[in-house]
């Protein structure tokens, strides 16, 4: 129990320590929250009456069932392998002749794993027994770190349970949720002697050890769009697999553009001549003497402007001398550009 809403700042405790003692005085009127540690729901309580002193132990509340707490479980720690992921360390025990449809540890919707008085474990939530399954139906199992497939609860050992359990860890898969934990049993009670056991289950993170999806089949310097002025769609197939040889596949379509500019390149203009016996004039064309002055290429057609202002200019006798700079612009047809002076 702790007192107010399950992500409050209070700890968690007995009902008694809670509300501080004294029920009678203080519960009344209040709202707790309330965890059932083997089923893991959270309830929101408000007490609306409780009888004291020993006048017959009459109360009433009302209770709302809520969403889980993240905060409540304990041994709290980051997982390898997942960012944000916490990974949750929960103890459970079965007595000996204990009820299974009455004590169980509530793992997911549906999966409620305990024993009978003897055997292996079962889903109690299904009424089964042991050998309707070789272990709880929804769950897969595993010896912990060994890669191997995915199997019953029987088959994990190979038979002969209770003489490997309490020395072997385990690795248990429940589908439904997508979720592994790792399984420490730390008592287990053989020979039909009341189906006693124990165990701590720490979840694992889902990712751990899981790669990015990469592209298969996939070329970018392939892509390239044609023709240049119009997007290119190629189908992409994107695998994921885990340490485990688990794949998932997902067709993709990438639209494929041209994002690269063109190349300039000016050659060495020292010394270049103009036409001789010209006169300076606004039109005038570097390519007259019969020589290249830059080339522009690009993965695209391109197309090359050429401009030019006038940095300063001098009369002389009937010409102009004058300092120009040429600026050269090349643009191909997806709008990128690349100039030089």
């Amino acid at each position: 129990w702790k007192l107010g809403a399950a992500d409050s700042d209070a700890e968690w405790s007995s009902l008694y320590d809670a509300v501080g003692g004294q029920l009678g005085n203080n519960l009344p009127g209040e709202t707790l929250t309330m965890v059932t540690v083997q089923s893991e729901r959270f309830f929101e309580v408000t007490f609306t009456d409780w009888t004291s002193g020993g006048n017959g132990g009459g109360f009433a509340y009302t209770r709302t069932e809520g969403p889980t707490a993240s905060g409540y479980f304990v041994d709290m720690e980051a997982g390898e392998g997942c960012e944000g992921f916490v990974s949750e360390t929960v103890s459970f025990e079965k007595m000996d002749y204990d009820d299974p449809t009455l004590v169980y540890d509530s793992i997911a919707p549906g999966i409620w794993i305990s024993r009978g008085d003897d055997q292996g474990l079962i889903n109690a939530s299904t009424g089964e027994s042991f050998w309707d399954n070789e272990g709880p139906s929804g769950t897969q199992w595993r010896i912990a770190g060994s890669g191997a497939a995915w199997t019953t609860f029987y088959g994990a050992f190979g038979g002969g349970i209770g003489n490997q359990i309490l020395t072997t860890d385990l690795e248990m898969l429940v589908p439904s949720v997508n979720q592994i934990w790792l399984m420490d049993f730390t008592s287990w009670t053989s020979g039909g002697n009341g189906g006693g056991f124990a165990y701590t289950r720490t979840s694992l993170a889902p990712c751990a050890g899981c790669t990015s999806p990469v592209a298969v089949d996939y070329n970018p310097d392939a892509l390239l769009p044609t023709p240049c002025n119009v997007p290119v769609f190629e189908e992409v197939q994107l695998v994921a697999t885990d340490i485990h040889g688990n794949v998932t596949e997902h067709t993709a379509y990438m639209a494929a553009v041209d994002d690269m500019a063109p190349t300039l390149n000016i050659f060495d203009l020292e010394d270049y001549t103009l036409y001789a016996g010209e006169s300076c004039v606004d039109e005038v064309d570097l390519f007259a003497a019969g020589y290249p002055w830059y080339e522009a290429t690009d993965n695209c057609e391109a197309e090359v402007n050429i401009l030019y202002d006038e940095i300063n200019e001098t009369g002389i006798a009937g010409c102009r001398e004058c300092d120009r700079r040429w600026i050269i612009q090349a643009v191909d047809a997806f709008g990128n550009m690349a100039s030089d002076t």
